[in-house]
C-alpha cells in the first residue's frame, strides 16, 4: 500500500513537472512546499534561492498589494482565488498571467494545503487589446464616414435644390421620374410632388414625349453621357430651348439602375445670340460697303499711277508703297528676267525694321519663301492664289493673310503681285480682296509692257542713231579720201607727178573696195530683213573656200604680225551648202578675228565633223568680248563699243549677217569668251547633207558713184603753221596736200597725244583736229588743250566730223572748237574756215 502510495505521489510530481503552466504549492500558512520546473525556467530562479523567499516577491510592484490582499483573504475563508497579474520574467520583462489557487482538502475536509497554477495570459491580453483598439478605430470612422455622407448628401441636396439648371432622375426601367429640383419645377411650371412617379407622357405634348422617351432609352442602350446641345420643351412658360447632358447610373451588377439629366435653359442666351448675329451682319454689311468704297478708291488709284509714267520699276515701287497699309502690311511684286529667273523689283512693309527683316529671310531664302507663300506657283500656273489663314510656319514669321495675282499682258505672265497682312492688322482677305488684285495686276501688266516697249522703242531709236551715225562715219571717212584724191588728180595742170598720182589712185581703189564692202553689207541685210537673201545651196568643198580665204588674208594678218593658222585634217569634203555665202560668213568671223587681235597674236580656223553636225571654229587670242555684252553680239546695228572713241571701224553687221546665213543653211553660231582680254571663239554648226531651199535673190545693179566737181582753190594759206591730228592715214596724207598745195606749211600727227608732245615745239596758227579718233577723241583732246597753262590753249581750233547730228555740234563747240567742218571734206570750205582764224 505505502509503495502504491508513493509510486501515485511520483507520478503526480512528474505530471506537475510537465505541465506548462507553473504550478506553486504551499502549506496552510502560505510557506512554499513545491514548484514546479516551469517556474525556474520563467524565473530563472534556483531552489536554494527560492526557499529564502516567497514566490509573491515575482509580482510586479503595482499589483502586489492587491494580489496579496486578495489571495489572504482566500487562503483565510478557505475559497478558491482567481486573479491576473503581471509576473516578472527572468530578463526582467513582467507578462499577464491568470493565477488560480485551490484548497487541497484532507480527509477531514480541513485544508492540508493550497495548489496554485499560473498560466502565461501576456499574448491573449495583448490581442485583446489590438482588438479593442482596432474595433473602437473602426466604430469612429464609421461614425466619422456616416457623419461625412450625411453632409455630402446634405450638401448634395442644397447645390441640386440651388442649382440654376435643372436636374431630374428617371427609373432606367420605366422612364418615371424619381427626383426633380426646384430650378425644374420654375422651369417647366410643375411641383415635383406631380411630377415623382409620372412620365413625360403625362405632362408634355405627345411628340416631345415621345422624343424624350427615344433619347433616354438610346442614352442608357449606348452606357455614355450624351449632350444634346439644343432641344426644345412645351411648358406653362412657354416654349422654352434647352442644352441636356444625359447619363445612365448603373448598380454594382452593372444593370442601368437610373437616368440622370441636367438641362440648361438657353433660351435668352439664344436670343441675344441672334440679336448678335443680326447686329454683326449689319455690321459686317457696313464694314463690307466701306471697304467696297475703299477698293474702289484704290483701284481708281492705283490706275491712275500706272498711267502717271513709261518707268515701270518707278511705277512698281509706287504700287507698293500704295498698297501698304491701305490694302496690306507688306506688298511684294516680282517680274520675271530675260533668263527666266524671278527677281523682286520693288517692296513695301508697314514697318522699316518688318521690312527690313522680311527681306533679310527672302534673300537668304528665296525659294523656300516663295513656295510657301505661292508666288512662284502663281507665275507657273498663271493663276491667283488666296490663303486666309496662314500656316504655322508663316505665322512664325508674323503673317497673317495673304493673296498673290500673276502680272499678265497680252496672254502672258510677266510676274506676279503679293499682298499680305501680319498680325499687326489681322486683317483676313476675301474673294473681293482677291478680285481687286486680280483686277490691278492686270492693269500692271499693261503698264510693264508699254514700258518696256517704250524702252525698247528708245533703245532701238538710240541704236538706229548710233548706227546712223557709224554709218555716216564709215561711209563719209573714205569717201572723203576719194573725193579728196580726186580732187587733187583733178586740180593738176602742169605735168602730174605720177608718185604723187599712184599714192592717190591707190588711195582712192582702197577707200573705194571700203565702201564697197559696206555697201554690200548693207545691201545684205536688207534682203536679209525683206526676207529675199540669195540662197544657192549646191555640193561644196569647204576645205578650198578655208583656204582660199586664209590665202586672201594672209597679207592683213602678216601686217600685223598675227599668225594665221588652220586645221581642215578632220573636214567633210564635200557639204551641202551656198559656196558664196558660205564664203560670206567664214570671211567676216575671220577678218573680224583678225581686226580685234593684237600684233604678234594667233588667229586659227578649224573645220571638223561632231556627230551628225559638222563645224567651222574661228578662235582668237584678241581683246576678247564682255560677258554681258555676250548675249547682243549677233544682233543686228550692235556693237560692244559704240562712242566715238572706238578703236575699230565697222558698222557692226558682219556678225549679225552670220548668224542669218547660219540660220538659212539650218544652222546656229555660238561665241564663248572669257571676258576682255582673254579672246573669243566663233562655232558655226550645220546639220551634214541638209538639202536648202532656194531663194529668189534680188538682182542688184552697181551703180557708179558720181563724181563731184570740185571748184578750183582760190584761197591762199601761204605762211600759215598748221597742226593736224587725224589717225587715219589716208585721210591726214589728203588733208596735207590740200593745205600744202594752198601754201601752208603743215605738221600732221596721228594721235592726241603725239599732238601734245609736238606744241611743245611747234606753235601753229591752227589746230586741225578729227573728232572720232581712237584711244583719245577729239573732244578730249582740245579740252585738254583749253584746260592747259601752256601758251598754246588759247589756239583756235577747227574739227573734223563724220558725226553731224545737232548734240554733236554742240558737244563739239563745248569742248572748246571754234567751228568743224564735215566729212567728207570740202577743200573749199576746209580753207575758207581756215582763212577766217588767221
Amino acid at each position: 500500500m505505502k509503495e502504491s502510495i508513493q509510486f501515485t505521489q511520483k507520478n503526480f510530481q512528474a505530471i506537475l513537472c510537465a505541465m506548462p503552466q507553473i504550478v506553486i504549492i504551499t502549506n496552510v500558512e502560505g510557506e512554499i512546499i513545491f514548484l514546479n520546473e516551469k517556474w525556474y525556467q520563467y524565473t530563472g530562479s534556483t531552489p536554494e534561492g527560492t526557499k529564502t523567499q516567497s514566490w509573491m516577491s515575482a509580482i510586479q510592484p503595482d499589483d502586489f498589494q492587491d494580489v496579496y490582499k486578495k489571495w489572504h483573504l482566500s487562503r483565510l475563508n478557505g475559497g478558491n482565488w482567481t486573479q491576473e497579474y503581471r509576473l516578472k520574467r527572468y530578463d526582467g520583462a513582467y507578462r499577464w498571467h491568470m493565477g488560480m489557487m485551490v484548497a487541497d482538502l484532507d480527509e477531514n475536509g480541513a485544508v492540508s494545503n493550497w495548489v496554485c497554477t499560473v498560466m502565461d495570459i501576456d499574448d491573449q491580453k495583448t490581442a485583446e487589446k489590438s482588438m479593442r483598439n482596432i474595433n473602437e478605430s473602426l466604430e469612429q470612422k464609421v461614425s466619422q464616414r456616416t457623419k461625412e455622407l450625411s453632409q455630402a448628401n446634405a450638401f448634395l441636396d442644397t447645390v441640386i435644390e440651388n442649382i440654376p439648371n435643372m436636374i431630374f432622375v428617371k427609373d432606367a426601367e420605366t422612364l418615371k421620374f424619381v427626383r426633380f429640383n426646384r430650378a425644374g419645377e420654375e422651369l417647366i411650371g410643375i411641383a415635383r410632388e406631380d411630377l415623382i412617379g409620372k412620365g413625360d407622357e403625362e405632362f408634355f405634348p405627345a411628340t416631345e414625349a415621345e422624343y424624350f422617351q427615344e433619347r433616354d432609352r438610346a442614352v442608357i442602350a449606348g452606357r455614355v453621357l450624351v449632350d444634346i446641345p439644343e432641344e426644345r420643351l412645351s411648358t406653362k412658360n412657354g416654349l422654352r430651348i434647352l442644352h441636356t447632358k444625359k447619363l445612365p447610373v448603373f448598380d454594382s451588377s452593372g444593370k442601368p439602375r437610373y437616368l440622370v439629366g441636367i438641362s440648361e435653359d438657353i433660351t435668352e442666351k439664344k436670343k441675344i445670340e441672334k440679336e448678335r448675329l443680326q447686329f454683326m451682319a449689319v455690321k459686317i454689311e457696313k464694314k463690307e460697303t466701306r471697304r467696297t468704297a475703299e477698293r474702289f478708291k484704290f483701284l481708281a488709284e492705283a490706275s491712275a499711277l500706272l498711267g502717271s509714267t513709261l518707268d515701270y520699276e518707278e511705277i512698281l515701287k509706287k504700287l507698293t508703297q500704295l498698297s501698304v497699309p491701305r490694302m496690306a502690311d507688306w506688298c511684294s511684286i516680282d517680274l520675271i528676267q530675260s533668263d527666266r529667273t524671278v527677281k523682286q523689283i520693288a517692296v513695301a512693309h508697314s514697318k522699316f525694321s518688318k521690312m527690313k527683316m522680311t527681306q533679310e529671310i527672302k534673300d537668304k531664302y528665296p525659294t523656300y519663301i516663295s513656295s510657301l507663300m505661292g508666288c512662284r506657283q502663281v507665275i507657273e500656273s498663271g493663276h491667283a492664289f488666296m490663303v486666309s489663314e496662314v500656316s504655322p510656319n508663316l505665322k512664325e514669321l508674323g503673317f497673317c493673310s495673304y493673296i498673290c495675282a500673276p502680272i499678265r499682258s497680252r496672254g502672258k505672265v510677266l510676274g506676279a503681285v503679293t499682298l499680305v497682312t501680319s498680325d499687326e492688322s489681322q486683317r483676313i482677305y476675301s474673294q473681293a480682296d482677291l478680285h481687286l488684285l486680280m483686277d490691278i495686276s492686270e492693269r500692271a501688266g499693261t503698264a510693264v509692257e508699254n514700258s518696256q516697249l517704250y524702252k525698247e522703242a528708245k533703245h532701238l531709236n538710240r541704236v538706229k542713231d548710233e548706227f546712223l551715225a557709224t554709218l555716216s562715219h564709215e561711209l563719209r571717212t573714205p569717201l572723203n579720201v576719194i573725193l579728196g584724191h580726186a580732187e587733187i588728180l583733178n586740180s593738176e595742170k602742169q605735168k602730174p607727178d605720177m608718185k604723187q598720182v599712184k599714192m592717190s589712185v591707190d588711195a582712192i581703189y582702197r577707200n573705194a573696195k571700203t565702201q564697197t564692202g559696206l555697201i554690200n553689207d548693207l545691201l545684205d541685210v536688207s534682203s536679209i530683213i525683206t526676207g529675199k537673201i540669195s540662197y544657192k545651196p549646191d555640193h561644196v568643198n569647204p576645205v578650198e573656200i578655208i583656204k582660199n580665204i586664209v590665202e586672201s588674208l594672209q597679207a592683213t594678218a602678216n601686217a600685223k604680225v598675227i599668225r594665221l593658222v588652220y586645221d581642215v585634217s578632220r573636214a567633210p569634203k564635200h557639204v551641202y551648202a551656198d559656196a558664196t555665202r558660205l564664203h560670206q560668213i567664214v570671211w567676216n568671223l575671220m577678218s573680224n578675228a583678225i581686226k580685234f587681235t593684237p600684233q604678234g597674236g594667233k588667229v586659227s580656223v578649224t573645220v571638223e565633223m561632231q556627230n551628225d553636225n559638222w563645224e567651222i571654229t574661228v578662235e582668237d587670242n584678241g581683246r576678247g568680248i564682255d560677258r554681258d555684252f555676250l548675249p547682243y553680239v549677233f544682233d543686228r546695228f550692235r556693237q560692244e563699243d559704240a562712242s566715238v572713241t572706238r578703236s575699230y571701224g565697222g558698222l557692226g553687221l558682219g556678225l549679225s549677217i552670220v548668224r542669218h546665213l547660219s540660220e538659212l543653211h539650218g544652222g546656229s553660231v555660238y561665241v564663248e569668251s572669257e571676258g576682255k582680254g582673254k579672246g573669243a571663239t566663233f562655232r558655226v554648226s550645220f546639220p551634214f547633207n541638209l538639202v536648202g531651199i532656194n531663194a529668189e535673190a534680188p538682182k542688184i545693179k552697181n551703180d557708179e558713184l558720181p563724181v563731184t566737181q570740185l571748184p578750183q582753190p582760190a584761197i591762199s594759206l601761204r605762211g600759215a603753221k598748221i597742226l593736224l591730228v587725224e589717225d587715219s592715214q589716208d585721210s591726214r596724207l589728203l588733208i596735207q596736200l590740200m593745205l600744202n598745195r594752198a601754201g601752208a606749211e603743215i605738221m600732221g600727227v596721228e594721235s592726241a597725244q603725239e599732238a601734245r608732245e609736238k606744241l611743245k615745239t611747234f606753235c601753229p596758227d591752227i589746230i586741225i583736229s578729227d573728232v572720232g579718233m581712237s584711244e583719245e577723241s577729239g573732244i578730249e583732246f582740245i579740252k585738254k588743250v583749253r584746260q592747259s597753262d601752256l601758251n598754246y590753249k588759247n589756239i583756235p581750233a577747227i574739227a573734223l566730223t563724220a558725226y553731224v547730228r545737232p548734240e554733236e555740234k554742240v558737244a563739239i563747240l563745248k569742248a572748246g572748237f571754234q567751228t568743224h567742218v564735215s566729212k567728207p571734206i570740202n577743200k573749199q570750205n576746209l580753207l575758207s574756215e581756215i582763212k577766217r582764224f588767221l
